[in-house]
């Protein structure tokens, strides 16, 4: 390298610095200095990043957790009795006895009269049915269950 660096001072060109140390050459050790140090600023940001969302989460759960008031059934000596839930669990179903729809409708009384209409429709078609039987055939047949004939007379 000294034979390079006179050569150049005897042409005339002004002393350019010669690398030395670390600079001598290895281009891929640089590349690998220069990685090592990017993977570790990432690394540090990388944790300081989660720090920051973990305090953010549980600065808004405290929050949440004073502004919500707890039910007084679940709470004895400031403890909750309610066991917790594993993540996916469904929550509790509280079944309450009601009418059905129907029910609520029979309740009305233009519902019961179209009920009552249609319940003397039934009968009134069944008479047909049992009077007719009798005078034509002089006999009731009457079906029960699938095959079974069973005839008064």
């Amino acid at each position: 390298m000294d034979n390079v660096g006179l050569r150049r001072r005897q042409a005339g060109e002004k002393n350019i610095a010669e690398p030395t140390g670390l600079w001598t050459g290895d281009v891929a050790f640089d590349k690998q200095l220069k990685t090592t140090k990017l993977r570790e600023k990432l690394e540090k940001l990388k944790s300081d990043l989660v720090d920051q969302v973990d305090s953010q989460i549980a600065d808004f759960l405290d929050e949440y957790s004073q502004d919500y008031d707890l039910d007084s059934s679940y709470v004895q000596n400031g403890e909750a009795t309610k066991p917790k839930k594993k993540k996916g669990e469904p929550r509790d179903k509280v079944f309450v006895p009601r009418n059905s729809v129907l029910t609520d409708l029979f309740e009305v009384s233009h519902i019961q009269t179209i009920y009552h209409i249609f319940i003397a429709i039934l009968i009134v078609f069944s008479l047909n049915t049992i009077i007719h039987d009798v005078f034509e055939k002089g006999r009731f047949v009457q079906l029960v269950g699938e095959g079974f004939l069973h005839t008064l007379t």
